[in-house]
């Protein structure tokens, strides 16, 4: 199977990705603890910009199909995943309100 050409500043891309996701996570359980005290408005955001995270998700698992991760971003994107699988219940309960 031929490799697509990725762009030279896609290892740039992988680490701002990696580096948004995880903020998103270290934020996740202060977002939970204050969610209840949430505007529905300010929930409704948070639920709507949930689509960018996951579109960044998205991007970062064709990139690691493509094989463009150096070892240091393909363990730090398995350990994303961890975390992500750590916070699922979190997330699910957020994402469904």
């Amino acid at each position: 199977m031929a490799q697509v050409a990725a762009p030279p500043d896609v290892s740039v891309w992988i680490d701002d990705y990696l580096a948004y996701l995880f903020n998103v996570m270290d934020d996740l359980l202060e977002i939970d603890a204050e969610w209840d005290t949430w505007e529905d408005i300010q929930q409704l955001d948070f639920v709507f910009e949930w689509d960018i995270k996951r579109d960044r998700l998205s991007q970062l698992e064709h990139w690691a199909e493509q094989g463009l991760f150096t070892v240091d971003q393909r363990q730090r994107y398995r350990r994303l995943l961890e975390l992500m699988d750590k916070h699922r219940p979190i997330l699910d309960r957020l994402l469904a309100d």
